[in-house]
């Protein structure tokens, strides 16, 4: 375990390795993030920052014991305690630290939170402009590994753009890439450049095998993952219901989104529904945030 040295220090000594923030406020609820995150950094050859955000420091003693954290659980890992507002610190971390990733629990219970995201993973999410991976407060029993990684795409150039995220984690965990497409019958998407799905959603003998060829390759234009490493799957029905849906009955390891930036009300729909009810970690990427 590192403890926490000066800010100057830490900084020169790690800004060029790629680190995995993890946010811990002391619930329970908040360690579900450690187990991934470590997961995640043993795959891409990062280092775990442990950073907890209060009203005064800590030392790195104190700082586990308010975190509720073994010390054995915090071995290789960079711990940091700040004070202000928990948000806006970690935002600040993620500005400091070059190619660095949010890895934290959805909610955690705290005053205010209802069933999506809590209101610091929220402002995260808005605010740091990295890809965060969000984990449920209650995950799966089975230690989590990388074995299965699936990947919603909605035609859009947008979702397209995240496409590399997932391709880099397969790539390095050796995992299993599923793209996956809900296909509705009234759906077209509203993006410009979307590929909308054939007209016979329910008669796939008619245009399906041509339209899925497309698919595929306008998704691996750029893509530096082989073609053969990616297969295509198409559902039908409510996207988040049937995205919950698969990834419950198929024991997928990761959800990777890709997301355009806008939390409001009448937008992103999907990503929050899948953020708050899926029972695996869903890695968020804004494009020109992937690998």
């Amino acid at each position: 375990m590192r403890p926490e040295a000066p800010e100057s220090e830490i900084r020169a000594a790690t800004a060029e390795e790629p680190c995995l923030i993890v946010p811990l406020d002391g619930t329970r609820a908040a360690l579900a993030a450690i187990p991934v995150a470590k997961a995640l950094a043993a795959i891409e050859g990062a280092t775990v920052h442990i950073v907890h955000v209060g009203k005064r420091g800590l030392s790195p003693r104190d700082l586990l014991e308010k975190v509720g954290l073994a010390p054995e659980h915090a071995t290789d890992s960079v711990l940091q305690a700040r004070t202000g507002s928990p948000a806006e610190e970690i935002c600040r971390i993620v500005r400091e630290r070059k190619g660095s990733s949010v890895v934290m629990c959805a909610r955690t219970g705290g005053p205010g939170e209802g069933l999506e995201l809590g209101s610091v993973a929220k402002a995260v999410l808005g605010g740091a402009h990295a890809p965060v991976v969000f984990v449920p407060a209650k995950p799966r029993p089975e230690p989590f590994a990388l074995r299965r990684i699936v990947f919603p795409h909605d035609g859009s150039p947008g979702t397209a753009d995240a496409i590399g995220a997932a391709t880099h984690l397969a790539r390095r965990a050796g995992a299993e890439l599923l793209v996956l497409h809900v296909a509705t019958a009234t759906s077209t998407g509203e993006e410009a450049g979307t590929f909308p799905p054939p007209f016979y959603v329910d008669q796939p003998q008619h245009e399906w095998p041509t339209w899925t060829r497309e698919f595929l390759d306008r998704l691996c234009c750029g893509c530096e993952a082989p073609r053969t490493k990616l297969e295509l799957l198409l559902l039908r029905g409510d996207p988040a219901d049937a995205l919950v849906g698969y990834v419950t009955e198929n024991q997928v390891d990761l959800l990777v989104l890709g997301w355009r930036g806008s939390l409001a009300p009448e937008r992103a729909r999907v990503v929050r529904s899948l953020i708050a009810r899926s029972p695996c970690p869903v890695l968020v990427v804004r494009p020109g945030e992937g690998a």
